[in-house]
């Protein structure tokens, strides 16, 4: 995100839909990246699944994706729970 000319990074909780090859992420009504995006929508982003340090090795075992895309924000409250419901999925085994 950025404003002004300024970058901003903000690390946020998602999830990735693959029927509708989008990104949805969850955050507070207010503040700041909300501000930032609806100034500017176009945002650069990167992914990490961090599997940790593989002991004896020296190495840390992670994969990253980065991206390019445009936020829109979310208003329709099917969509929300919709996109609530995956992100939960992702994170709990149990869910």
């Amino acid at each position: 995100m950025a404003k002004d000319n300024q970058p901003y990074l903000v690390s946020l909780s998602h999830g990735y839909d693959e029927e509708r090859n989008c990104i949805y992420v969850h955050c507070a009504k207010d503040g700041k990246k909300l501000e930032y995006l609806r100034l500017n929508n176009a945002v650069w982003g990167q992914a990490l699944q961090d599997y940790g340090y593989k002991q004896g090795e020296c190495t840390h075992i992670y994969v990253t994706v980065q991206f390019s895309g445009k936020v829109s924000l979310i208003e329709d409250r099917g969509v929300k729970w919709y996109a609530m419901a995956l992100m939960i999925r992702q994170f709990d085994n149990d869910a």
